[in-house]
């Protein structure tokens, strides 16, 4: 989904199926290059192994390889927005640590700018 409001663009992208790290990096820098703000949504299965190599990343590109004392949160990238999306729950969009929202209030969030990076972890203010 691609829609325009206030003067940006933001994308909704539902991924299915499971796609690499590198292929999700590169299809948001081709976003970030078109100037579109992109967001995730993806299975369960999906974030708990994309989860794993971002981790791994975030510890070698931002900690020298060292666990941070105050923990990574979710291990996302805070260049890329992935939340789950869980159609078994009332369509709930899950994120930051153990939170969620409807997929309303979810978007309302991605409109509004308190859907944010913080602590590691995408989270809604």
């Amino acid at each position: 989904m691609l829609f325009s409001i206030n003067g940006r663009k933001v994308a909704i992208e539902l991924q299915r199926s499971y796609q690499h790290l590198r292929d999700f990096t590169r299809r948001q820098e081709r976003y970030t290059e078109s100037g579109v703000e992109c967001y995730w949504l993806v299975r369960k299965d999906v974030f708990v192994t994309l989860s794993k190599s971002t981790v791994r990343l975030l510890l070698k590109r931002d900690f020298d390889g060292l666990l941070p004392s105050g923990g990574l949160g979710t291990g996302m990238l805070p260049e890329l927005p992935i939340s789950v999306l869980d159609i078994e729950c009332e369509e709930m969009v899950q994120f930051g640590k153990l939170k969620s929202a409807t997929v309303p209030v979810w978007l309302s969030g991605i409109i509004n700018n308190t859907y944010q990076y913080r602590e590691g972890s995408w989270n809604l203010d």
